[in-house]
């Protein structure tokens, strides 16, 4: 749809705008972690389109200016790809890095050390990146299952 379109372009350009702001390293490991920002943003920008979409508001058909009908087969084939980001967003350590190795060397970063007294929204970001770290895992496999899961319902075939 055209919305959606819009939207992921405008958070490309977006990423693209803070690249020119806040240019990455010249290396292998700084531009591996912006193609894993960006295809973690569409992926995370996807699935609030869907989650939107299913939850049915009264104004959705005016927006996408579409029937209902149609914003659920949308929602459908965006929720596969979104998830498709997703698992993509999951690998790109192990697709683009190799990639990318082969061009730069990877330079070891220099290990933080925690600071006797850290400031608040550093303690509180530091233990929840344990958190998002597993948590995010186990959610990318269950948002697999959970897309395949119909395949196994006879009635209602996945891709229809």
């Amino acid at each position: 749809m055209i919305l959606t379109s819009i939207l992921t372009i405008s958070l490309f350009i977006f990423w693209i705008l803070g690249l020119w702001c806040f240019p990455p390293n010249f290396d292998a490991r700084s531009y591996t972690h912006e193609i894993f920002y960006i295809t973690g943003a569409i992926a995370w920008l996807w699935m609030t389109i869907c989650l939107v979409i299913a939850a049915r508001p009264s104004w959705i058909e005016k927006v996408f200016r579409s029937p209902l009908d149609r914003l659920y087969v949308f929602h459908k084939w965006l929720g596969f790809a979104a998830v498709a980001m997703a698992f993509v967003h999951y690998f790109v350590k192990d697709i683009f890095g190799p990639i990318l190795r082969f061009i730069w060397t990877l330079p070891k970063p220099p290990k933080k050390e925690m600071l006797a007294d850290p400031a608040f929204w550093d303690l509180v970001w530091s233990m929840s990146r344990t958190v998002a770290k597993e948590s995010s895992v186990w959610l990318t496999w269950i948002a697999l299952i959970l897309v395949l899961l119909p395949e196994f319902d006879t009635e209602t075939p996945l891709f229809s």
